[in-house]
């Protein structure tokens, strides 16, 4: 082989390598389509409707102590500690 014939072989095996190299290799997408962060808008949704129900439990939660507390300063109500035996 002659010089020439030699530097287009080498010439076009590297740009084999590269082509191939680069068609492994290729970009991936930046961020997957159910991304955590893909829909702040229906995300806030969420979070208000939780923070909603969240409300309405610790809203029944006071309730209920407060009737609790009644009925323990009242007197109706008598607690009696037992001990569970062995």
């Amino acid at each position: 082989m002659s010089q020439d014939n030699r530097k287009w072989m080498l010439l076009l095996s590297l740009n084999l390598f590269l082509f191939t190299a680069a068609w492994f290799f290729r970009t991936s997408e930046a961020a997957p389509p159910n991304a955590p962060f893909a829909n702040s808008v229906e995300q806030s949704g969420e979070m208000i409707q939780l923070l909603k129900k969240s409300n309405a439990l610790l809203t029944a939660q006071n309730l209920l102590l407060t009737k609790q507390n009644s009925l323990l300063e009242s007197g109706q109500l008598q607690v009696q500690i037992v001990e569970k035996k062995k």
